[in-house]
């Protein structure tokens, strides 16, 4: 009898070993696909801000263009992330009502766009009603994209969750699980989507612009693929460690900790250094062919601004002459978090060449380089035949919207979109209500080629 009992507590207590040890991995399973899933709404959260944003850039571009076939590109283009926009935002776990009313809206702005491409590219050009209505919708995309990047920022800033893992309870196996709304949370806290949805609903409620992929200069990204066309004799490690007192400033106060090579499209040997009592590295890159300098990154904490952006730009000049880079002109910068991030680019006096390029990171407490980034340069600059247009800077501006207040005309030369050559254009910066833009008239065939808007704050001038 006290056998079979013992059997009997044996088998419960193995039972009870075995759905306690099902339940932990039935529970680290849970935990797994709320992650994968979690990621896969965030991810479709930023597809919905990303086109929206997208959509209502492009939008801004068709109303400045003077070109029916460029309008109907840029048309073309909002559509399209409208489409994706709208399609990301049905996946949103949210309520119906919610999700609905901004796919809706975002379906409205792809079939004006749509409607009023067809037209143009049949010949019809927009009127003013066309204009006024396509003015009001970019307004509303403003809105859209504004509000959407505030509700991503109050999402990941608080750490919320739209997908909570569900914890395997006693009470949960006897009541059974019910999703409760929930408010938002305490700091340090977590919530599902319930919280969200306020930040969602907002969607279409309040207007302001708030672009969200923005560029430190024109063409700034525009890397080409091809080999470097700035090329020398070969040289030793021993003689690049040699230049870093070139390149360096203030390099007597450095040490080398760190000698390699790296064998990308730029080959380069790669040096750390470090500098006593301050925290932080500082890598230096030179190329293998010509010893010219390539990129330099310097992480050190920086102290109070002492300088503003006008200064940087000059400190930044005054650093690349001392190296060589004649006819380095500053475009467009921004500063934050301590330094100045400014883009020069190359003019042979006439045309500025925008593929020509170096972007310089400048410390704003002591005027000291801390980043450069010369691969552009290096992968583009060589002896150029003069560039001449064909087409005057007059007639240029004659092909540009009428309603684009003209301020300043230079004459540029932009990277194709292959980035392997260059276009001659005319670059006119304007105004058109309150945005300014830059429209980039082909100098060659008077065609309209590019269109650019300008986004400008305390910070600095960006272009999207």
């Amino acid at each position: 009898m006290r056998i079979g009992r013992w059997i009997l507590s044996a088998i419960v207590a193995l039972g009870l070993v075995g759905w306690g040890v099902y339940t932990v991995r039935l529970q680290q399973a849970n935990h797994k696909l709320a992650l994968a899933l979690e990621a896969e709404r965030q991810m479709t959260v930023n597809d919905v801000a990303y086109h929206t944003n997208q959509a209502q850039t492009y939008l801004g571009k068709a109303l400045a263009s003077g070109s029916i076939a460029q309008t109907v590109r840029y048309l073309s283009n909002v559509q399209q992330h409208a489409v994706d926009a709208g399609n990301a935002f049905k996946q949103l776990p949210i309520e119906s009502n919610v999700g609905a009313e901004g796919s809706k809206f975002i379906q409205q702005i792809g079939d004006l766009s749509s409607s009023l491409a067809n037209r143009q590219a049949a010949g019809q050009e927009m009127t003013e009603q066309d204009r006024t209505q396509l003015t009001q919708i970019k307004a509303r995309a403003d809105q859209l994209s504004a509000n959407l990047s505030v509700a991503l920022a109050d999402f990941t800033g608080t750490n919320q969750r739209m997908i909570q893992p569900v914890a395997f309870t006693p009470n949960l196996l006897l009541k059974g699980y019910k999703m409760q709304a929930v408010t938002k949370p305490a700091s340090g806290e977590q919530s599902p989507i319930s919280y969200t949805q306020g930040g969602f609903t907002t969607v279409t409620d309040t207007n302001k612009e708030m672009p969200t992929l923005i560029y430190d200069g024109p063409f700034s990204e525009h890397v080409s693929k091809e080999p470097p066309k700035m090329k020398g004799p070969a040289i030793t490690q021993q003689q690049a460690e040699a230049k870093l007192a070139q390149y360096v400033t203030n390099f007597a106060q450095y040490r080398v900790t760190s000698r390699t090579e790296v064998n990308g499209k730029i080959p380069t040997f790669a040096f750390l250094l470090e500098r006593s009592g301050e925290t932080g590295q500082f890598s230096v890159n030179i190329a293998k062919e010509g010893g010219y300098l390539v990129q330099t990154n310097h992480s050190r904490p920086y102290n109070e601004s002492t300088l503003n952006l006008k200064d940087a730009k000059a400190k930044g000049s005054t650093y690349l002459n001392a190296l060589g880079f004649t006819g380095m002109v500053p475009t467009y910068g921004v500063a934050e978090g301590g330094a100045a991030t400014i883009v020069y680019a190359w003019s042979d006096g006439e045309v500025l060449h925008y593929r020509d390029q170096i972007k310089l990171k400048i410390a704003l407490d002591t005027g000291e380089i801390v980043g450069f980034d010369g691969r552009q340069y290096i992968t583009s600059h060589h002896t150029r035949e003069k560039m001449k247009p064909t087409v005057t800077a007059n007639a240029a501006q004659a092909k540009v919207n009428p309603k684009l207040a003209v301020q300043r005309v230079q004459l540029t030369a932009i990277p194709n979109n292959a980035g392997t050559g260059d276009i001659l254009c005319w670059e006119f910066t304007g105004l058109l209500g309150k945005q300014r833009y830059l429209v980039y008239i082909n100098a060659t065939s008077g065609n309209e080629q590019q269109i650019l808007q300008l986004i400008e704050s305390d910070r600095g001038t960006f272009t999207i």
